[in-house]
């Protein structure tokens, strides 16, 4: 459909006034799409479908998206998990103080590095798994006490593959109670179980 502008007096004024010509082509009428070109501007809508299905489709991208980003974020806090942590800590000073060493060592990756701070004199110590391992049992059998070991508290830092802990802990033997720090750097295997990589320990 064409519109010819006329002017004041009602004639037509094609020189002067210029011609606006607005066309309506109407598409699909029983969908109600359609399209309209102003061939003054060159601006063109698109029909009302395509846009319904793009905005659609634009809400359903979004859903998904936050679908994802959300069970990636329950499967990062569930790995990271402090209770996790603290059942592996847990495990780790009551099969020391069960003296059950063979779980007490499968704590350890066997490629695991173990340090010691003296205060007296001042010096750092540092094994491999088995050379601390027979420390550990010389500890249990030389003692004239039975000996056991509590966690008191700690702190951790974790993500899906890896975790930095500060433990304080309190050793009791008979009548005697000396309290220290370990700090570990935990490595997560696969199947989702925690393993000591470095131990550094002092009192």
């Amino acid at each position: 459909m064409r519109f010819i502008l006329f002017n004041a007096k009602g004639n037509l004024d094609s020189l002067n006034w210029g011609r606006v010509q607005l066309e309506f082509v109407f598409m699909k009428l029983t969908t109600n799409d359609f399209r309209c070109k102003n061939q003054k501007n060159g601006q063109i809508k698109p029909p009302q479908r395509k846009f319904r299905r793009g905005l659609i489709l634009t809400g359903v991208t979004l859903i998904i998206s936050l679908s994802l980003l959300f069970y990636w974020m329950s499967c990062t806090v569930q790995a990271s998990s402090p209770a996790d942590i603290r059942a592996f800590l847990e495990s780790y000073f009551s099969t020391w103080s069960a003296r059950d060493l063979k779980a007490y060592r499968s704590h350890f990756h066997e490629d695991a590095r173990i340090f010691y701070i003296s205060s007296k004199p001042y010096t750092i110590d540092s094994l491999d798994l088995n050379s601390f391992m027979t420390q550990q049992s010389f500890a249990h059998v030389s003692s004239s006490e039975p000996m056991y070991e509590k966690m008191t508290n700690f702190t951790a830092n974790a993500d899906p593959k890896a975790a930095s802990v500060s433990v304080q802990w309190e050793l009791h033997k008979g009548s005697v109670v000396i309290t220290g720090t370990d700090r570990f750097i935990l490595y997560r295997e696969p199947t989702g179980n925690w393993k000591i990589m470095a131990l550094l320990f002092y009192e």
